[in-house]
């Protein structure tokens, strides 16, 4: 399958969201104003569309097997951001997170309520 990893940058804050799509990156982007729209606030994309000053940069366009390559590559250029521009991107998770990753999360998000209610 043909994808696209983009790149929806605020020309102001230059602030970012990474995403990957199967689709054309224009119907795609209209998916992202239409929830924007309908005020689901899933998406982090909704920070960067809301004002309607941005641009989308197309990163890299490939053929993967399926859907779980789609989101390792989005992973990686996930991770990359986050170490290099960890202020500016506006993603807050893995795009893909394998099982063993979700127990992982999981059992540091309870140690970190478990902490908080302590304290």
């Amino acid at each position: 399958m043909k994808i696209t990893i983009y790149k929806i940058k605020d020309l102001e804050t230059g602030k970012f969201y990474l995403g990957s799509t199967k689709m054309n990156v224009n119907k795609r982007i209209s998916v992202h104003k239409s929830t924007l729209n309908n005020n689901d606030k899933r998406c982090n994309s909704h920070k960067i569309i809301k004002d309607n000053n941005y641009r989308i940069d197309i990163l890299d366009i490939r053929i993967v097997k399926n859907e779980i390559e789609k989101l390792q590559l989005e992973n990686l250029y996930y991770l990359i951001s986050k170490k290099f521009c960890k202020d500016l991107i506006v993603n807050d998770r893995l795009p893909y997170r394998s099982k063993e990753y979700k127990k992982f999360y999981d059992k540091q998000r309870h140690a970190k309520r478990k902490l908080s209610v302590n304290i």
